[in-house]
């Protein structure tokens, strides 16, 4: 009965007035370390918002508040911002409801639309509210960006 409270709190105050929903073969919530754990074929719906993955743990705070999303294994994504969206794929992808950034690690592959350009790094910061990106490679792989010229 506490895991569907939880639950239900988790789907509830996820992304405040915004309406999100998540599907998992597996559910389970750790009251004490305030953490909910979805597992199996994982999915978040919310708005245009997409992500996809086999495991995704949300840390809240005292009062139930979602603190973090955090996908991982497997991560797919599409990504609305202001003028553009992206979708792609990484090894980890956290979202922060708070702050709206969404940081994606790991064999970044992302695909911006409509522009079609492509971008691979090993980290990359997305600030949905001050429409800022960061991104992030390292000496043996730098940031590599592919894109169209018209000459």
């Amino acid at each position: 009965m506490k895991y569907l409270f939880y639950l239900l709190v988790f789907v509830s105050l996820g992304f405040s007035s915004t309406q999100m929903s998540i599907v998992a073969d597996n559910f389970s919530a750790d009251e004490v370390k305030h953490i909910s754990v979805f597992s199996g074929n994982v999915k978040i719906v919310k708005k245009d918002d997409k992500i996809s993955s086999n495991k995704v743990i949300v840390k809240f705070d005292k009062k139930n508040k979602p603190l973090s999303y955090t996908a991982s294994n497997g991560v797919r994504f599409s990504i609305s911002l202001k003028n553009s969206s992206i979708s792609g794929s990484c090894e980890s992808l956290v979202y922060n409801p708070l702050s709206k950034i969404y940081t994606l690690s790991g064999k970044v592959d992302v695909i911006e639309m409509p522009s079609k350009r492509k971008l691979k790094a090993n980290i990359v910061k997305i600030d949905t509210i001050n429409a800022k990106t960061v991104v992030s490679g390292t000496k043996v792989k730098p940031v590599k960006f592919i894109f169209n010229i018209e000459e």
